[in-house]
């Protein structure tokens, strides 16, 4: 659409199929109270000067309350009835948390319980990103050869087997130095990031055509939720004198996304042949 001098209505909202609305000026509404884009698969409005009423996504005035496409809303009630979109999502999540519980503790370990400098601290902090990215390169390697379930418990087993080495370094004194508890975090960093790719790749699969709405809810648990994990690692680092309770939440949060795999994804056996082998490989971007 174009620029248009006169007001606009389209009533049978569910029926069109307009991709978008520009440069348009709205200057009145259904009855004066709104402007209304209640149309069925709409993705973008631009450059609107909408004056003397509101904007609805809903046309309410046309003999009652009309639906149209519920878009964000409507995607997501049907990816929460699939379990195995719960079960990637909440995989996927969790182990995020793992990311962000040691971000808020670490700086407490090291330096306040170990009396280790900020920059010492950034400088072994580093490691953990760098396993991760060693990480998610071995991850495009295997994941032509091996499905996406057995590349998650593959990486669960690293980062529970991590995170449970910390532990007992912990118990026996060991990672009150810094190369203790960071060498052994970059197992569960490089773990981790089998978990965090094929996690997501599960739950955007699970309904392609939604996959911006899953990628939100994702990103809503992520961050939202991550922020109140670093508050409670960073509790866990400042009170405490040792690095053990921090170890234990990362094994728990490690065992939820077991849980969650285990509970809520169904097991399926799929014989991966060279013929897929092949077409796999075929569509990797190069990178290694």
């Amino acid at each position: 659409m174009g620029r248009l001098p006169a007001p606009i209505r389209w009533d049978r909202t569910v029926t069109l199929r307009w991709r978008a609305v520009l440069n348009a000026l709205g200057q009145d509404g259904c009855r004066a109270s709104a402007n209304f884009w209640a149309v069925s698969q709409a993705v973008s409005m631009r450059r609107l000067n909408i004056s003397g009423a509101n904007l609805s996504l809903m046309d309410y005035c046309t003999a009652g309350p009309q639906f149209a496409s519920g878009g964000f809303i409507a995607d997501s009630r049907v990816l929460l009835r699939s379990r195995t979109f719960i079960g990637y999502l909440l995989c996927y999540v969790v182990a995020s948390w793992i990311i962000f519980t040691f971000a808020g503790g670490g700086p407490y370990v090291v330096v306040t319980q170990m009396g280790r400098t900020s920059a010492e601290y950034g400088a072994w902090f580093a490691t953990s990103g760098l396993a991760y990215l060693v990480g998610n390169l071995c991850c495009v390697r295997f994941a032509p050869r091996r499905t996406i379930e057995q590349l998650i418990w593959f990486g669960l087993a690293l980062q529970f087997g991590g995170a449970m080495l910390n532990v007992i370094w912990g118990l026996t004194g060991l990672n009150q130095n810094p190369a203790w508890l960071f060498l052994t975090h970059m197992i569960v960093m490089f773990g981790n990031a089998f978990v965090m790719s094929n996690g997501a790749a599960g739950a955007l699969s699970i309904r392609p055509q939604a996959a911006g709405t899953a990628s939100g809810m994702m990103g809503f648990l992520q961050m939202g939720l991550g922020s109140l994990c670093s508050q409670f690692g960073a509790w866990l680092g400042g009170h405490f004198a040792t690095p053990v309770p921090l170890n234990i939440a990362l094994v728990v949060l490690s065992c939820g996304c077991a849980a969650a795999m285990i509970f809520l994804v169904p097991r399926r056996k799929v014989v991966v042949t060279e013929e897929m082998i092949e077409k796999a490989e075929g569509e990797e971007s190069g990178l290694l």
